[in-house]
């Protein structure tokens, strides 16, 4: 089913030297010289928004779970997403409505277990994790997505009250109290700060049991984010 996302799922402004990046961050503070920022790892898996809401029982519950998909119309995964271990069904959280979004992603374990059971078949494996996962996703049986095992990470509040919105790294950190599972991520006030976040994400690259697809930065303060647009990024 087709799903219009209340927040459109955009994707980021890509940089690829530590040039760009000090110039992002020179170009923010030249307008916020306040302004810290999020650096953060970036799961190569797909996105997926959920969307939190008071029931009839006063629960904040999972409303909704829906695919990226265009940007702007995705596709209603909410029987899949339910199987994930790190998507909670009830947030213990005190808002009438939130919106996250995260990765979706197999863990390198998964990916090899899966391919491991195709061979015994006489099946084609899987390319990688990521074409795997997204293809789990949009199971139309929800035990096949159970039994691949799929995991998330939040990292975004797409939506909600203003006083877990606009603070980025603090409302990771309510999250997490909460139980969700959050992105790895550092808090960071200078270019140096933000070049050596990057750093130890690349270092950490080995080590991690799900691929990367690199580093992103984000500023802190949400609100500010408005005033840096990419086009459709």
């Amino acid at each position: 089913v087709k799903v219009t996302h209340n927040v459109p799922m955009l994707s980021i402004e890509d940089v690829f030297t530590k040039e760009e990046v000090d110039a992002f961050v020179d170009r923010v503070h030249e307008r916020h010289p306040s302004a810290a920022f999020s650096v953060e790892v970036k799961v190569d898996g797909l996105s997926m928004t959920l969307r939190y809401s008071r029931n009839e029982a006063g629960e904040l519950a999972l409303a909704l779970a829906e695919t990226r998909g265009d940007g702007h119309i995705g596709e209603d995964v909410t029987a899949n997403a339910l199987t994930i271990p790190d998507v909670k069904q009830v947030l213990e959280l005190p808002f009438d409505y939130l919106e996250l979004r995260g990765e979706v992603y197999m863990a390198h374990e998964a990916f090899e277990r899966f391919n491991e059971r195709q061979e015994e078949l006489g099946k084609r494996p899987a390319a990688n994790p990521r074409n795997l996962a997204a293809g789990t996703l949009r199971q139309l049986n929800p035990a096949i997505t159970r039994e691949r095992g799929l995991r998330m990470f939040v990292f975004n509040v797409q939506d909600g009250p203003a006083e877990i919105r606009d603070d980025h790294c603090r409302a990771l950190e309510l999250l997490s109290d909460a139980g969700v599972p959050v992105v790895f991520h550092r808090r960071c006030e200078t270019a140096e700060e933000v070049r050596a976040a990057i750093d130890e994400i690349g270092e950490l690259r080995g080590e991690l049991p799900f691929d990367l697809d690199g580093a992103v930065g984000k500023l802190d303060h949400t609100p500010w984010r408005e005033e840096f647009p990419a086009g459709g990024k």
